[in-house]
């Protein structure tokens, strides 16, 4: 049975029209204004009521029509393509525009999760391919429709296919679908380890960081990120001390948990959920007073090695430890093609800020340079503590921290 307010909106022509504005959008953001002769196809002007508004131009031109809100404009679109019933369109409306239709669809999932056959046949498919977008997003959608389940154990089949998909495969494949998978977890109960608070015992309430295996000191091939600040090939990566890298970036879970212990209120700028989604905006300052507390915590808590230090890893470990753990192949594209301007305004702030301007844009593909322009720079604003070292819109790029033998 639909709720009262859902059957009022499929019965008004508002859905038809809402539908036709939100897919003329090219920006999540804009707003939708008609003139009376594109409106009248779905309604007569004169019929037009709220949430339709009538928009009188100051420079005497004909009027316009839109809705009150972009966000009533999404409800009413939503609403009219899930009534549609084909699970396809949906998708496909996401994977052709997602910043466009993402709240859209968002906004429809009490209607979508009325009908179970849905989420069955989401979660008939196999995983996406890294490139996969349409299959992102529909592990996107099962995890939406899941919040509505009441079926346990059709909620951990959802949850592991989150899983595996986050943990294993490429994050550049679609940038919104990842972080929207990410946020779908974590509103399901995201159960990694590494990502959260200790629940229990010593330490309780401290960030659960949980580390690769150590990585002895020695020479490392340079198999990807094979070139310095130079230009100049080089062929290995030296470790000088034993480490461990975190398996995940810090949460925002972690961080608040932070800014609380210390008594301070955390910045407008965080996400203000306590999600596991990796925390972004954080200053160098940040960064490494919360090395220095957490160092602090653990071995007063007896859960720190004698001997081991908390702290941001180094060029050499950040590689090294990614190349032997984890995926460079994604984190070299993800450099490269997402985050090509971050690094032009990072390099703006050296001295030779120019030339390496310059230098990635004559040379796109040098994603070496990219990675060791990233170290170099994150090390210089370290030293004057300012600015963030991670990018403002990306979740993608957060901070690993490394637990290192101390010399």
């Amino acid at each position: 049975m639909i709720d009262s307010r859902a059957e009022e909106m499929l019965r008004s022509p508002l859905t038809r029209l809402a539908y036709a504005m939100q897919s003329s959008l090219t920006d999540k953001s804009a707003r939708v204004e008609w003139t009376a002769e594109q409106i009248e196809p779905f309604l007569r002007t004169e019929q037009a009521e709220k949430p339709l508004e009538r928009i009188d131009s100051a420079e005497g031109d004909f009027p316009r029509w839109g809705f009150t809100s972009l966000n009533l404009q999404q409800q009413f679109a939503g609403m009219y393509l899930a009534s549609q019933g084909n699970l396809e369109s949906v998708v496909a409306h996401l994977v052709q525009n997602g910043a466009v239709w993402h709240e859209a669809v968002t906004s429809a999932i009490g209607y979508m999760a009325r009908n179970p056959s849905w989420l069955e046949q989401l979660l008939a498919d196999d995983l996406p391919a890294q490139t996969d977008s349409p299959g992102w997003w529909k592990v996107w959608l099962a995890g939406q429709l899941a919040t509505r389940s009441t079926d346990p154990a059709l909620i951990q089949r959802v949850v592991e296919r989150l899983v595996a998909l986050l943990d294993h495969a490429e994050p550049l494949a679609n940038r919104a679908a990842w972080t929207q998978c990410w946020k779908a977890l974590s509103a399901l109960g995201d159960p990694r380890p590494g990502l959260s608070l200790i629940a229990e015992g010593p330490g309780a309430g401290l960030p659960d960081i949980r580390w690769t295996d150590v990585v002895e000191p020695g020479e490392y091939p340079a198999s990807l990120f094979n070139t310095i600040g130079t230009g100049s090939k080089v062929t290995h990566h030296t470790i000088e001390r034993p480490y461990r890298l975190a398996r995940y970036p810090l949460s925002y879970r972690q961080m608040l948990a932070y800014f609380r212990a210390i008594g301070e209120r955390p910045r407008a700028l965080y996400n203000p959920e306590p999600s596991t989604l990796p925390a972004t905006r954080i200053y160098c300052t940040e960064a490494v007073e919360f090395c220095a507390w957490l160092e602090r915590e653990l071995r007063g808590a007896g859960l720190l090695e004698s001997g081991w230090m908390i702290d941001l890893p180094n060029f050499a470990e950040s590689l090294v430890g990614m190349d032997r753990f984890f995926s460079p192949d994604s984190y070299r594209s993800l450099y490269i093609h997402e985050n090509f301007d971050l690094f032009c305004e990072w390099a703006w702030e050296k001295d030779d800020g120019r030339a390496a301007h310059e230098h990635l844009r004559s040379h796109p593909d040098d994603w070496g340079k990219i990675c060791s322009l990233l170290c170099q720079v994150v090390f210089y604003r370290r030293r004057r503590g300012i600015f963030s070292i991670t990018p403002t819109w990306d979740e993608r790029i957060g901070i690993r921290l490394v637990c290192r033998q101390m010399g």
